[in-house]
């Protein structure tokens, strides 16, 4: 039987042997050709962003989506829809920024990844609505443990289920449908007044606080 040294030894002699003229004539294997943004899809979306940006992206990618740029972004927007890329565009304005996004911000920004302050703005505040993203994230998230952490645990907990829930959509994973009332601000709880007999009484109690003791000598 054949050890796993003898056998590493077979390949290793099998590589650094010279090619034989049979090997030299035959033809290369093809390559599967790796997923890429159509060229009209890549056009628009170039023109678009040159149109964002100006001579800023212009003088970073080009201008037009040629040569290592055009293939790196059609590389980085495979498998991207056009509703996708048109929701990348919409968050890449609203970011307000003067320099465009990198080609795996703003594949993040087409799935709807927001930016993790507004990830942790969302977890810590009941009133604001809960995005697809966010409800992906708390799947990563130990109740229990997130409610006894202190503030620097609670941040890491928080931390750890967003590169997560990142890592499973920029993989391809897909975003849970969210109720619409989860979608909706959450109105803040409303007290009914109280009756007009309980607000004298919580009234006269403060007037005898606040009372001057020599008043009441006065009256003495």
């Amino acid at each position: 039987m054949q050890t796993a040294a003898q056998a590493a030894s077979a390949a290793l002699s099998s590589v650094s042997k010279p090619p034989s003229s049979s090997d030299a004539n035959a033809k290369p294997l093809r390559q599967p050709q790796a997923p890429r943004l159509s060229q009209n899809s890549l056009d628009n979306f170039w023109a678009r962003m040159a149109a964002m940006f100006g001579n800023t992206w212009a003088s970073q990618f080009g201008e037009s989506p040629t040569g290592l740029a055009g293939d790196t972004w059609g590389a980085a927007l495979a498998g991207i829809t056009p509703s996708q890329i048109s929701a990348g565009l919409h968050a890449t304005l609203a970011l307000g920024a003067e320099f465009p996004p990198s080609a795996p911000h703003f594949r993040a920004l087409c799935f709807g990844i927001p930016s993790f302050a507004a990830f942790r703005h969302e977890m810590t505040h009941a009133h604001v609505p809960r995005s697809p993203f966010g409800v992906k994230a708390w799947e990563f998230v130990d109740a229990f443990r997130m409610r006894q952490a202190d503030q620097r645990e609670a941040d890491r907990i928080a931390r750890d289920a967003y590169d997560l829930a990142k890592d499973f959509v920029m993989r391809g994973g897909e975003l849970p449908e969210v109720h619409a009332a989860l979608r909706a601000p959450l109105e803040p709880e409303r007290k009914p007044p109280a009756p007009p007999e309980v607000a004298k009484a919580h009234l006269d109690k403060l007037r005898e606080m606040l009372a001057d003791p020599a008043d009441e000598g006065d009256q003495a």
